[in-house]
């Protein structure tokens, strides 16, 4: 879950973060979130606009854990990143 203000601040799975990079896709949007390691979300076109956010908006991130993956990024940083 991404949100403007912590949902829950004591959640362990809790992460804020900076707004990175937008990616317009067909029907959703891809946001890059730096929170110390990058995140990967997606979110529906309306959801995003919704939210009214851009480059450089504060976020947090609330989600359970067995709701990641883990996905090897290539390129010649070799960081990590979670979805």
């Amino acid at each position: 879950m991404i949100s403007k203000d912590p949902i829950d601040p004591s959640a362990s799975n809790s992460f804020s973060g900076v707004l990175s990079e937008v990616i317009r896709m067909r029907s959703t949007v891809k946001l890059m979130i730096d929170a110390g390691i990058p995140f990967r979300v997606v979110l529906t076109k309306r959801a995003y606009g919704d939210m009214q956010l851009s480059i450089g908006s504060n976020v947090c991130l609330t989600f359970k854990a067995s709701a990641t993956h883990y996905l090897a990024m290539k390129n010649k940083k070799k960081e990590r990143s979670y979805v």
